[in-house]
């Protein structure tokens, strides 16, 4: 399958590449920076620009994980990120007949709730101000309202925090290994797109995991932290 992985210099991004390599798809790569990489790459802004439209074309399905210019970035480019440049993205993919977005979002928008509610992806959202956490909220409206008027198939799949193996201590209760969020994200990519949308919440499954991760087992992390 042809899919074109936004984001791709990020954590979050290599990881997803990885495993959508491994299970051999065809891949094209996009981030603000230019990345080394031996796979198909084209820097890019995601502007409202004929590069954007030509970036989408021949694509079957995008990753998209939004993420500004670099740490310590500014409310502003945080929001821009999530908001103009997935209109932009997501407007020139609809035109291009592409299938399937996977929208990348996090599980922080609910960590407003109490830890002992059992939160599931039918719960309202309770971002907080922090650019990290309202903007990929932001996101998910913009990306909803292209699925809404069948524009395109949407998955909204919020992630919990990429951490490294677990080697003792104490364990981040929303964790995810990026093995884990790769296999999760290739494996939506992979189940085909939804009519309308669909929300998708994981992290690793763990004593003391915060929150569920999605009740489909073809979502399931495919590594289980111990």
């Amino acid at each position: 399958m042809r899919v074109l992985v936004t984001g791709a210099g990020s954590a979050l991004g290599r990881a997803v590449t990885a495993e959508l390599r491994r299970r051999r798809h065809r891949l094209r790569l996009t981030d603000r920076r230019r990345l080394r990489t031996d796979l198909e790459f084209a820097q890019s802004r995601l502007g409202h620009t004929r590069a954007t439209d030509e970036l989408v074309q021949g694509m079957k399905a995008v990753v998209h994980v939004p993420a500004p210019p670099g740490a310590g970035a500014e409310a502003a480019e945080w929001i821009d990120a999530c908001t103009r440049c997935t209109y932009n993205l997501l407007t020139a993919a609809s035109a291009a007949g592409v299938e399937h977005c996977v929208y990348v979002s996090t599980l922080d928008l609910f960590a407003a709730y109490d830890e002992g509610l059992r939160v599931t992806p039918e719960w309202r959202p309770r971002p907080t101000t922090e650019p990290e956490v309202m903007a990929p909220g932001l996101g998910e409206f913009v990306a909803r309202e292209f699925a809404q008027t069948k524009q395109i198939g949407l998955t909204v799949m919020r992630l919990g925090h990429l951490v490294e193996e677990w080697t003792g201590g104490e364990r981040d209760p929303m964790g995810v290994y990026p093995a884990e969020a790769g296999d999760a994200v290739a494996a939506a990519v992979e189940s085909g797109h939804p009519v309308g949308y669909r929300v998708l919440h994981v992290q690793g499954e763990f004593e003391g995991a915060r929150f569920r991760s999605a009740s489909y087992p073809a979502f399931r992390p495919r590594r289980r932290a111990r």
